[in-house]
């Protein structure tokens, strides 16, 4: 793709992206990847048909929805985010982080009464929601004990629109303060009851830094996004690609159909995701093999026989193109993260072609604490 900006190919390294990529703030951060990358295609999402954002235009929405915070002193008071993972998710955080205030991100999958504990404990002076997720925050509010202000992020009834929010230009934008609390996610951790977990600015710009100077997001390639947007491993991991000009495509749905229409769609290169999904695939791949005529079981043994022989990449993708075109032929890696990684798993999709890097880390920490890199994997 064809696109106007300072990096046209790639990004050599890191020393590139400490010139280019501004990691101090929030507000330096947008800026930069909009003069760095500009018309480049920064998200992707599919709802009716296929939406497309560039960093520019992302750079557009996330300073307007800043200084509309700033407008109705929103500064310093929690803005809940009860959406599945769409871009405007990603607008609405960078948003937040740039006018001081604070966004809380909440699982989609949590009962009406867990949605009402965490508005009931942070007390959100906003609430922005899908229409997905609309009557899940009605169910909540029955459990909440004051009035909820309510913004949809889609069209939905007679809420107000948040595409209908307008630019208030005569705003100016206070200093950034990334050593306060800008995200509050909650999870269970191994206790059992939710906690919110604060994470300052300062933290989640250090993370992109570390991500970019190890090398995971080196090249400006395609990535999949399919982790829940609450989860900070899968927002650290996303804001490092876009640092780096990478292409995003938001799953709008983790159901097969859906999935495949990505793939083939966006063709990416590289997917933030569990150790599960990797596992499932496997098996699938194992099943369809048992359940495949005889020859066909002898060709797919002399395949895995000759990968194992001539362990170079471009050769084993070759050997399994069928395969790898269900995933838009050009998934090179996995980065996994959340449990531990079968060692046989990890095998199996190197023999595939595909590398699997194995990360560890906590919410508490930001989220990355360890990583391979890209020249030293191992399971």
């Amino acid at each position: 793709m064809e696109y106007k900006g300072v990096v046209e190919n790639r990004v050599s390294n890191y020393l590139d992206f400490d010139k280019l990529i501004d990691t101090s703030s929030f507000q330096n951060l947008t800026q930069s990847w909009a003069r760095t990358y500009q018309e480049k295609l920064c998200l992707r999402y599919f709802e009716n048909d296929w939406q497309d954002r560039t960093y520019h235009e992302f750079k557009v929405e996330v300073f307007k929805l800043s200084r509309f915070f700033v407008k109705k002193n929103l500064s310093g008071e929690k803005i809940l985010i009860l959406s599945e993972s769409r871009p405007e998710v990603l607008s609405l955080y960078f948003a937040c982080f740039s006018a001081n205030a604070t966004s809380v991100p909440v699982d989609v999958k949590l009962s009406p009464q867990e949605v009402a504990y965490i508005i009931n404990d942070t007390e959100p002076a906003l609430v922005f929601v899908t229409s997905d997720q609309y009557e899940l925050l009605k169910g909540a509010s029955a459990f909440v004990n004051f009035d909820i202000k309510v913004i949809g992020i889609n069209r939905i009834e007679d809420l107000y629109f948040m595409g209908d929010i307008p630019d208030f230009v005569d705003i100016n934008l206070p200093e950034e303060d990334t050593q306060r609390t800008g995200m509050i996610i909650y999870t269970s951790g191994s206790t059992g009851k939710m906690k919110g977990v604060e994470t300052k600015g300062a933290q989640l710009l250090f993370q992109i830094h570390a991500l970019l100077r190890v090398g995971l997001a080196q090249f400006p390639e395609t990535n999949f996004s399919m982790l829940p947007m609450n989860h900070l491993f899968e927002v650290s991991g996303t804001i490092a690609c876009l640092s780096a000009g990478f292409s995003i495509c938001v799953a709008h749905s983790l159901e097969k159909e859906d999935m495949g229409l990505c793939f083939q769609k966006h063709k990416p290169t590289q997917i933030f995701s569990v150790p599960l999904f990797c596992k499932s695939i496997m098996n699938g791949i194992k099943i369809t093999i048992d359940d495949s005529p005889l020859p066909k079981k002898i060709v797919f043994k002399i395949l895995m026989f000759l990968s194992r022989t001539f362990p170079f990449k471009s050769f084993r993708r070759k050997l399994f193109s069928p395969i790898h075109q269900k995933f838009g032929g050009n998934l090179k890696r996995i980065i996994v993260g959340g449990a531990a990684a079968d060692k046989k798993v990890i095998s199996f999709f190197k023999l595939l072609g595909i590398d699997i890097y194995e990360g560890y880390g906590l919410t508490e920490t930001a989220p990355v604490i360890a990583v391979n890199r890209v020249k030293q994997v191992r399971a």
